[in-house]
């Protein structure tokens, strides 16, 4: 459209409009301005004399009724509302796991050091 060269996809698509109805190839472009552009092609209207008797998708039928997707409602666990504060600084001091994760990630004289975390092996490494 703005004279830009391209590599698109091709596709078969349905259309239904005032001006294209039927099976289309068409050129799948991924920043398009629009979602349909309707060029020079067989069976296209003229933009001055688009089909408007037609009506387009105004009625559902039985069966398209039956293909839709019934989505299930996303299961979300209750607000966690029994720890505060104090308690969860209590928890994590009785933890040893925790413990022992922050001895190790404390350096002494740390600066001018890069540190960085080894997801493979899951533990702090530093490197001086």
């Amino acid at each position: 459209m703005d004279n830009t060269v391209l590599l698109a996809e091709k596709a078969r698509i349905q259309v239904k409009t005032h001006y294209l109805s039927g099976e289309v190839e068409a050129l799948c472009i991924t920043e398009a301005i629009c979602d349909l552009v309707v060029g020079n092609v067989p069976g296209a209207r003229n933009p001055d004399d688009p089909d408007m008797t037609a009506m387009v998708g105004a009625v559902t039928t039985r069966a398209q009724a039956r293909q839709e997707v019934r989505h299930k409602p996303l299961t979300v666990s209750p607000k966690h509302t029994g720890v505060d504060r104090e308690e969860l600084i209590r928890l994590k001091q009785d933890n040893e796991a925790i413990k022992r994760m922050g001895e190790t990630s404390k350096f002494e004289n740390s600066v001018g050091r890069t540190s960085f975390f080894d997801k493979k092996r899951r533990d702090r490494v530093q490197s001086l």
